[in-house]
Formats: C-alpha cells, structure tokens, sequence
C-alpha cells in the first residue's frame, strides 16, 4: 500500500470541499455524483475526485440553501494504484470537515471494513464497486517507468 493511502486511511483527518465556493455549489457536484475535496495536512494538499455511492451517502439535515447542516459523502477513487472508499463528513457552512480513505481489498475473499463498520468479504465489495461505477485515477499521470512497475506487480 502507498505511504500516502496508509496515511489517510490511519484516523480521521482535517477535509475541505476548496472547489466549492458555497453549500449550494457543493450540491450541484453531488447531483452530479462527482464530488472533489481536499486533504490539506498532507505535504501540498492532496485532492481527490471521488464518484459518489449514493447509497451511502447521508444529505439528511442538509440545507443546501441556508448552507446549514452537515453532509455525509462516501465515494470510491483509486490514489497511487489502490482503491479506496472515501468517507468524508463536511459542515455547509464552513465547507470543511473530516475525512478519512478506507481500503478496498481485491477480491481474494479477505474481509473489508464498510464505511457503516459492518465487514463484507473481498469478492463481495469488488461485485458492489462494480455496480456503484468505477474509479478514478488522480494525481501524476503515469509515466513508463511506473506503467512497468505496474506491468511488473501483475505478474
């Protein structure tokens, strides 16, 4: 697992919705079911765009308009070759919040921790992200050397 993974997937930590100027153009990134949010602590920040679980994600109390209330967004992503859920829950009014990466194992039947602390088997949660959309790659676009370290790890 990449250091920066295993770091945001170790507790809880401080998450902004910077891309948002209001509660209300953080909504329309949800409608949309894109959401990106920011790790400020991490050396440079580090933001990521996430497709959202709609299933899992919580907008009661939410009051976009007012920009009152608290959201609850869990989406999945790949960072640095390693699927993760995000879970992030974020106040309107300041657009800030926490957040946290869980790590989505592969589907070799290992058990996996789910955002609502329930646990599922590998297979099952690469069915369900399946099923939910797929993932995106953010940060540096891949270079030769990592397409062959990545080529590499697969055989």
């Amino acid at each position: 697992m990449n250091e920066l993974v295993q770091r945001l997937a170790n507790g809880v930590h401080p998450i902004i919705a910077e891309r948002s100027a209001s509660a209300l153009e953080l909504r329309e990134q949800i409608e949309r079911g894109f959401v990106l949010l920011k790790f400020p602590n991490t050396r440079g920040g580090t933001e990521l765009g996430s497709q959202l679980d709609m299933k899992q994600t919580r907008l009661d109390g939410a009051d976009f308009e007012s920009g009152t209330g608290n959201v609850h967004l869990v989406g999945n992503l790949t960072l640095n070759y390693d699927k993760v859920t995000l879970v992030a829950d974020i106040d309107l009014a300041s657009l800030r919040g926490t957040g946290r990466l869980v790590l989505i194992e592969g589907a070799d039947g290992a058990q996996l921790a789910r955002t609502d602390g329930s646990t599922t088997n590998g297979a099952d949660a690469a069915i369900e992200a399946a099923k939910n959309g797929g993932s995106h790659k953010v940060g540096k676009l891949p270079t030769e050397k990592s397409k062959s370290r990545a080529r590499k790890k697969k055989t």
